[in-house]
């Protein structure tokens, strides 16, 4: 289930979930799935804040392939525990403690690693024509890291409405309006299909998937 064994060119990341933000000093009890990898088994720790690497990797994959067609799937591990954030983020949120400080600092440094990417693309010229999706994986563990999910009842690993209820943002000015609601539900299982329409495939050649094309119902047609 490598990403490289599973169609992609390359790949840069950890393949576990929980891994420090900040660079290991040494791998003595570490498990190779936390150690940031360049491809397959190319181990190097990064030099830096892990959300802000992850960013500035996925900025210069897109100026190497701006004159060609390109996919990222760019799998932040914020806002996962630990709760690690830079002193300089830190400090931007004087009037907050505790983990809710820290969830707030890295909450910033995500925000600040999307625009990165987002205003990337705004300056090649490829915004316009470029589908991009923000989603998340599930509700937040407010007994772990602070957050809230608030009017939702419910955390991570729960199915009421706290815990299923995600962010899912879809932007594609060439297609679509902006601010448009669609109030159905959708699922990352239909990104899939959606991708490879808008690629120019047909969907009738995707054999035994969940998921269907999204663009038909979120412009209204269907």
């Amino acid at each position: 289930y490598h990403p490289n064994a599973r169609g992609f060119d390359e790949f840069y990341g950890f393949r576990g979930g929980a891994r420090s933000y900040f660079p290991y000093k040494n791998f003595d009890g570490i498990h190779h799935d936390n150690k940031m990898e360049r491809n397959f088994g190319n181990f190097e720790e990064p030099n830096g804040y892990v959300t802000d690497v992850l960013a500035d990797e996925a900025v210069k994959f897109i100026e190497k392939n701006k004159d060609n067609p390109f996919f990222i799937y760019l799998s932040f591990n914020a806002v996962h525990t630990p709760m690690h954030a830079t002193e300089e983020d830190l400090k931007q949120f004087p009037n907050l403690k505790g983990k809710r400080k820290e969830v707030a600092a890295m909450t910033l440094a995500l925000d600040r690693a999307s625009g990165r990417v987002l205003d990337k693309l705004k300056e090649l010229g490829l915004d316009e024509n470029t589908i991009v999706v923000f989603s998340n994986d599930n509700g937040g563990p407010t007994d772990k890291n602070a957050s809230l999910n608030l009017p939702l009842s419910g955390t991570k690993s729960n199915h009421l409405e706290g815990g299923l209820r995600v962010p899912y943002l879809v932007k594609w000015p060439k297609k679509l309006k902006a601010g448009v609601e669609y109030n159905y539900p959708v699922s990352t299982f239909d990104l899939l299909p959606t991708f490879y329409v808008a690629g120019g495939g047909n969907v009738k050649d995707l054999d035994n998937i969940d998921g269907v094309n999204l663009i038909p119902f979120i412009d209204g047609s269907n």
